[in-house]
């Protein structure tokens, strides 16, 4: 299928656009949006089937989850990296002046 095509594209290319973001397929981003403008038409014509409708919409589902779960891991990414940042600023001396205090927490914490 061209990279024009996609305004004509079958339920089962939708599907497949569908599995493409699901497992993280390698499209580039430049195609994305002209791909995903081109799947989603159809909404725009009165002739559209129901069964077609669904699948545009199960498609525009799939990509604002995957673009939901890409914004979380970039959260946590930058979450982690203030976390390895503040860790290097501890000094070595400060984790043996609290070790036996968190061993005996540790200890109590054990069944």
């Amino acid at each position: 299928m061209g990279r024009g095509d996609w305004e004509n594209a079958s339920r089962s290319d939708l599907l497949l656009i569908r599995k493409a973001i699901k497992e993280g397929w390698p499209v580039p981003p430049e195609l994305r949006r002209p791909i995903m403008k081109a799947a989603l038409s159809p909404l725009h014509r009165e002739d559209t089937p129901a069964r077609m409708v669904f699948a545009i919409a199960r498609l525009m589902i799939a990509a604002d989850r995957h673009a939901l779960e890409m914004e979380e891991a970039e959260a946590k990414l930058r979450t982690l990296s203030k976390l390895v940042s503040a860790c290097k600023t501890i000094r070595p001396h400060f984790f043996l002046s609290v070790q036996p205090l968190l061993v005996e927490r540790w200890r109590g914490l054990i069944v």
